[in-house]
């Protein structure tokens, strides 16, 4: 990676204890995989840290001329690709394996940066409109959802920067997902992120202000925040393992955890801001977002009212498309179009739902049937597919 050279570093074998010993040994192994991949590491080894016994430390071929703020983030993957943290926006979730698949749409990139950056409806209008074609039937629901939920945030008077912000805050950290959402989780307290590390470890973090997002509410804190768009291994200073046996004395693993981090300070050598410095240029920032976000407001509600228009036209067509496959289940779309629904735009989505309902009824009236739907049947239109021939099937 650019500003990183291969250097192998001498690391003597220290006494340890049998869980020491295990949790070294994968540290060990991953600073070799590390090497091997030509990424510069050294690995800092104590016994002043308690169950908290080593670090991989990533070397910098350069030091940042500017001052740098340190947040954390756990993680539960460990390997290579946890050099690269990317927001929800950029997912795509592949479910064909035994387990789910985060796939990176690199096509969004351009697209994912510029709404982390500028927060506005209209970026996220184009973002939209060029992911829906990657996305699959679920994930473009959840986008219907998201588009829901932040047009009732926008005509209730909050930004779409604060609104995007709350929905992330949201959001089950610690699992793959997908989103709307620019940005990636990581907190100001070393403790709070190894809380989302059940099995991993935690990275730790130097970037700069200008990356940090903590809304635009005049205020920041040391607790969860954001960072806008994706980070990588120019922003990761360390990473910790999180011990085998996690502590019971939660006093005693923060004050264990700060050892380490002085460890790591120490080997590093970063600059990096005191708190209080860092805090209040933050909310700086923060107060500067304010006040730009406030008068972007009326412009973006704007925008999403032109836009809303467009996208329930093209959510009719596609409804009709789809009544057109199943002209066997009575669906009023005028109906339909008339009733009161959250997901006020999204048509299709309805008539989607209106027809499985009709189905899903059927089946129930079939002899020995469960009253659950069983598993594979949904309201995408193969899964509707499906469901028919299902019904077909089981009552010629």
């Amino acid at each position: 990676m650019e500003g990183f050279k291969p250097q192998n570093q001498t690391i003597p074998p220290t006494p340890r204890s049998d869980e020491a010993r295990a949790q070294t040994s994968v540290a060990r192994k991953l600073a070799q995989d590390f090497e091997s991949a030509g990424i510069n590491v050294q690995l800092v080894e104590t016994e002043e840290a308690g169950k908290f016994t080593e670090a991989i430390v990533f070397l910098k071929a350069e030091k940042p001329k500017e001052k740098m703020v340190r947040l954390f983030r756990g993680v539960n993957d460990v390997d290579e690709n946890m050099l690269v943290q990317e927001p929800y926006a950029i997912r795509h979730m592949d479910y064909s394996g035994k387990k789910p698949r985060v796939i990176v749409l690199e096509e969004l990139r351009a697209e994912v940066e510029k709404l982390a950056q500028e927060p506005t409806y209209e970026h996220l209008a184009d973002y939209v409109e060029k992911a829906r074609p990657l996305l699959s039937e679920r994930e473009n629901d959840l986008i219907d959802y998201d588009l829901a939920q932040i047009e009732k945030a926008l005509r209730d008077g909050d930004t779409l920067r604060n609104t995007l912000a709350a929905m992330q805050h949201r959001r089950n950290g610690g699992v793959p997902d997908v989103g709307l959402m620019p940005f990636v989780s990581v907190s100001g307290k070393a403790h709070e992120a190894l809380g989302y590390a059940r099995s991993g470890g935690i990275l730790v973090i130097d970037i700069p202000i200008s990356k940090i997002e903590d809304g635009g509410y005049g205020k920041a804190h040391d607790g969860e925040t954001r960072i806008r768009g994706s980070f990588d291994l120019r922003d990761i200073t360390a990473f910790i393992p999180a011990p085998r046996v996690r502590y019971e004395d939660r006093e005693q693993e923060q004050k264990d955890l700060s050892a380490i981090l002085e460890k790591v300070s120490e080997a590093a050598d970063m600059p990096i801001f005191t708190n209080e410095e860092g805090m209040r240029l933050r909310e700086e920032q923060s107060t500067a977002a304010l006040a730009e976000d406030q008068r972007q407001l009326p412009i973006d509600l704007t925008f999403m009212e032109r836009k809303k228009v467009e996208w329930t036209a093209a959510s009719r067509q596609k409804a009709l498309a789809v009544l057109e496959k199943f002209p066997e289940v009575n669906v009023n779309l005028e109906r339909i179009e008339r009733t009161e629904n959250t997901l006020a735009w999204d048509v299709y989505k309805r008539v989607r739902y209106a027809i499985y309902d009709e189905y899903h009824y059927r089946r129930r009236k079939i002899p020995g049937e469960p009253e659950r739907s069983p598993f594979g049947f949904d309201a995408s239109e193969e899964g509707l597919l499906r469901l028919r021939e299902y019904v077909k099937n089981k009552n010629p």
